[in-house]
């Protein structure tokens, strides 16, 4: 969402008061510099996918958003790594099996 020179990254979430309408908590406010509630300002909005939107999590302000996406980034970080070492550890064995076989050495 933009307005104006500030932009962010936000939620938008449906209601029931129509399409010309957004409703924006305290801190996307003042992030955005829109004002008191209820004025009108343009806003520009666009779709976020892909990194964007793990940036989003990783960078949110509320620790019920930000801390069980840091658990799963630093979680899927530690699997790979262990994937890793594990087909590390297991070179040798794999590359006697092969050349026991007459397979690529």
């Amino acid at each position: 969402m933009t307005h104006k020179e500030y932009s962010g990254y936000f939620v938008g979430l449906g209601h029931n008061d129509g399409n010309g309408i957004v409703q924006a908590d305290y801190d996307v406010r003042e992030h955005l510099g829109l004002g008191d509630k209820g004025s009108q300002v343009d806003l520009k909005i666009e779709l976020v996918t892909g990194w964007r939107n793990l940036c989003w999590y990783l960078g949110h302000r509320d620790p019920y958003i930000y801390v069980p996406a840091w658990v799963g980034a630093w979680s899927l970080i530690l699997g790979a790594v262990s994937i890793l070492l594990g087909l590390v550890g297991a070179w040798p064995v794999i590359s006697s099996f092969f050349k026991a076989a007459g397979g690529p050495s």
